[in-house]
């Protein structure tokens, strides 16, 4: 890594979630396993959803004559799934 080099966003709360993982099955336990199966989930959704706007952004890329197709698509997501969208397009 880069000294100048600004930490990436989800890099962080990758981390983040796998310091997580490692405290929550140190402590055992029913809650400890009920926590460490929720943030391994998190975790999983959060990297597939990275790469179906990877998919998405190069798809619209290769096909810009299906770009205006490709929003109406989407044009009934909510307000959040938009914001939450726009966020990771930005970090990636």
């Amino acid at each position: 890594m880069q000294a100048g080099r600004r930490p990436d966003e989800w890099e962080i709360a990758d981390s983040a979630i796998d310091l997580g993982i490692g405290i929550f099955a140190l402590l055992g336990g029913v809650y400890g396993t009920k926590a460490v199966r929720f943030l391994e989930s998190a975790k999983t959704k959060t990297q597939a959803l990275k790469e179906i706007i990877s998919g998405n952004e190069l798809f619209k890329q290769q096909n810009e004559s299906s770009v205006t197709a490709f929003k109406q698509a989407h044009a009934d997501q909510s307000s959040k799934t938009r914001q939450i969208v726009t966020e990771m397009k930005v970090v990636s």
